[in-house]
């Protein structure tokens, strides 16, 4: 196979794995709840995609991004993701007739968003982000915190995208109004701020 088939074959698939990614993005939604089942093998952080998101993210950091960390990272934010909201889902009476089924969505909800944070700190090579946001962190002397204000600006862009997704005319439109979505919203946050930390910038 020449190097220009090898080249032609890996676009698809990589093209392949993007649109199983964006399929099950566009079916997410802050209220998790009201969303259709994802498709199969969305709650393992949407496969070879996310595999190839998380390891450009990581480069930009200058974390280890071999395939037995990577592969670490994935098994252990998973792991992490699938207690907490197991236990999460507990606390709203309102999912106890169907807690599986709300659990897996949730868990699915939260590992879509934190890839969709990975992708917004890739695109930092293309519309430069990250550097500002340094440069506001070391102004005012947190330089430690500087990777954890990193992931919380990448959070919070991945949320406000399921938010406009979440309200949009769509298949399962949302009203964001409400102490239950509003709690829901917050709590989506935070695990996004979470996920994005564990994958991408946290050290090994």
């Amino acid at each position: 196979m020449s190097p220009l088939e090898i080249l032609q074959s890996t676009l698809q698939k990589l093209q392949t794995y993007a649109s199983q990614y964006f399929s099950a993005l566009y079916r997410s939604s802050i209220c998790f709840w009201t969303t259709p089942p994802l498709p199969a093998g969305a709650n393992v952080l949407t496969g070879a995609f996310a595999f190839f998101m998380i390891y450009t993210a990581r480069r930009q950091f200058s974390q280890p991004t071999d395939t037995e960390t990577i592969a670490q990272i994935i098994f252990y934010g998973t792991l992490i993701f699938t207690i907490v909201c197991g236990i999460l889902v507990i606390f709203d009476p309102l999912f106890a007739q169907d807690r599986i089924m709300m659990w897996r969505k949730l868990v699915s909800t939260v590992c879509i968003g934190s890839i969709l944070g990975c992708i917004f700190i890739v695109l930092d090579s293309v519309l430069p982000w990250i550097d500002a946001v340094f440069a506001f962190a070391y102004s005012r002397n947190w330089i430690p915190e500087a990777n954890l204000l990193i992931s919380a600006v990448a959070a919070f862009l991945a949320f406000v995208v399921l938010v406009a997704n979440s309200v949009s005319k769509g298949r399962a439109p949302c009203t964001l109004f409400g102490v239950r979505q509003i709690t829901w919203s917050g709590v989506i946050l935070v695990l996004l701020f979470l996920g994005v930390h564990l994958l991408v910038t946290k050290s090994s």
